[in-house]
């Protein structure tokens, strides 16, 4: 019976699901919300848009992982109200259709940068293949001041507009125009090699919006690979806080959802703790 109950309990505080926040697995971001933790920030992981600080905002920094849906009217007001005062929102995207949403949101807060989508990939500087590529053209600005290069999985490319390039790929990379996971640039010129943005940043009113290409490079299993754990601490460091948004993705185990509503309200967090000490009465009185 113990057994079973514990099992539930770590069922009910642990997700599996990729990016996801309490997920300790090769392809989950434990590692990152941990780093932010140990950075000294105060961190919320939240699935609601409604957490976003509504004061001065200029010291808090928003991760949104891998949009997969789209944000309604008034959760994307939210955001760009958090942005245009002074908060920093990054947005790391998925390749593929993963773009989609997240162009939409950069859209609806009126970036200049965009993702591509497409497949990035680099024969000569990768680790592991090129399908990870290391973008090693990395511009001087606080952001990326300890980082000498980012390595990618599976990643894609961000169309700046006028946004400032943070991280760009070496001149060996291309675009996987047809998808084949190979190289065709000596008979395809859309897949010739050249430096590629992967990441940018811009200013919205009194804020910014940073764009990364690949969500993947702050998994667990990619976060000490070469440059990535520096430009995790670059977007952490500067901030007293961190939110972590997964609003579109519903990946968060209902006992941590529980846990984060029970800290914002005192009511909530009585009740709970009477009904604590009557359970464990309860328990010591069938025992006995």
């Amino acid at each position: 019976m113990v057994a079973v109950l514990l099992g539930l309990v770590v069922g009910a505080g642990f997700s599996t699901a990729t990016f996801g926040a309490y997920n300790p697995s090769w392809d989950g971001t434990s590692e990152f919300v941990g780093l932010a933790e140990r950075t000294g920030t105060e961190t919320l992981v939240t699935s609601d848009v409604a957490r976003y600080p509504t004061g001065d905002p200029s010291r808090t920094v928003a991760v949104v992982f891998a949009p997969r849906t789209g944000y309604d009217e008034s959760e994307t007001e939210r955001i760009s109200q958090f942005v245009q005062r002074g908060g920093t929102l990054v947005v790391a995207s998925d390749a593929g259709a993963g773009a989609i949403p997240a162009n939409e949101l950069l859209s609806n807060l009126g970036t200049e940068a965009r993702v591509d989508g497409r497949p990035l990939r680099d024969e000569v500087r990768n680790s592991e293949g090129p399908a990870m590529p290391r973008a090693t053209n990395v511009t001087d600005h606080p952001l990326t001041r300890r980082v000498s290069e980012v390595t990618l999985n599976y990643g894609t490319v961000v169309d700046p507009g006028n946004a400032t390039v943070l991280v760009a790929s070496s001149r060996f990379a291309y675009l996987d125009v047809n998808g084949n996971d190979q190289f065709d640039g000596e008979t395809n010129t859309a897949e010739e090699p050249r430096s590629f943005p992967v990441a940018t940043v811009e200013q919205i009113g009194n804020g910014r919006v940073v764009v990364l290409g690949d969500p993947s490079v702050f998994i667990n299993a990619m976060i000490d690979q070469p440059g990535n754990r520096r430009l995790a601490l670059g977007l952490l460091e500067p901030h007293d806080r961190v939110v972590v948004d997964y609003s579109t993705r519903g990946d968060l185990p209902p006992l941590r959802i529980g846990l984060s509503l029970l800290r914002q309200s005192d009511p909530l967090l009585a009740i709970s703790g009477f009904v604590a000490v009557a359970v464990l009465g309860a328990i010591a009185r069938w025992r006995a």
